[in-house]
C-alpha cells in the first residue's frame, strides 16, 4: 500500500512539474530600458547564511555572488568578455605595461552618501593583499599604489601586464 501511494505521489509531482503558466515577455527598447519595470516590492533570494557582508572576505561562493548585487568593481566584462570601465572614468596603461593610471568616476557614492575616492580604491587593494581570499590573484602583480589626487591613482606593477584591467 505504501509503495502504491509513493508511486502515485511521484506521478502527481512529475505531472505538476510539467504544467507551466505562460508569462508575459518584457519588451526591451533599443536604449536598453524595459517597458514593464516594477519599482519597489521585495525580492527574496535563497542563500547560505552569510559569514560577512564583505564580498572580499566571505568564505562562501554563494554569498559572494549574492553580495556582487550590492557592490561594483572598477572594471567589468561585457557580454563578449571585453574589459569595460565600471567605476572608472578613464585609465591609461604605460607603454612598458608596468603601470596603469586610473581616474575614478565622479558622482559615485556609497550608501551613506560619501563619495568614492582614490583612497577607497587603495584601501580595497591593501585589504585584499593583507587578507587574501578569492581576489588575491588579481592584486598579486601590484607593486605599489600611488594616490595622485582624490580621484586618481597609479598602480605600479612588478611585471609587465598589458591586460591588467
Amino acid at each position: 500500500m505504501k509503495r502504491i501511494f509513493a508511486l502515485v505521489m511521484c506521478i502527481v509531482m512529475l505531472l505538476s512539474m510539467g504544467c507551466t503558466k505562460e508569462t508575459e515577455e518584457i519588451n526591451v527598447k533599443e536604449t536598453g530600458t524595459e517597458d514593464n519595470v516594477v519599482q519597489g516590492g521585495m525580492l527574496t533570494v535563497s542563500s547560505r547564511r552569510p559569514d560577512t557582508f564583505n564580498p572580499l572576505s566571505t568564505n562562501y561562493e554563494s554569498c559572494r555572488e549574492l553580495l556582487y548585487l550590492f557592490y561594483d568593481g572598477l572594471f567589468t566584462l561585457d557580454e563578449d568578455f571585453n574589459v569595460k570601465r565600471n567605476l572608472v572614468a578613464e585609465y591609461t596603461m604605460a607603454k612598458d605595461c608596468l603601470s596603469i593610471r586610473i581616474k575614478v568616476k565622479d558622482g559615485i557614492t556609497f550608501a551613506d552618501g560619501s563619495s568614492l575616492s582614490s583612497d577607497d580604491v587603495k584601501y580595497t587593494i591593501d585589504y585584499i593583499r593583507e587578507n587574501g581570499g578569492s581576489f588575491s590573484g588579481c592584486v598579486k602583480n601590484i607593486k605599489s599604489v600611488v594616490i595622485n589626487d582624490d580621484d586618481e591613482i597609479v598602480l605600479e606593477l612588478y611585471n609587465p601586464e598589458a591586460n591588467f584591467a
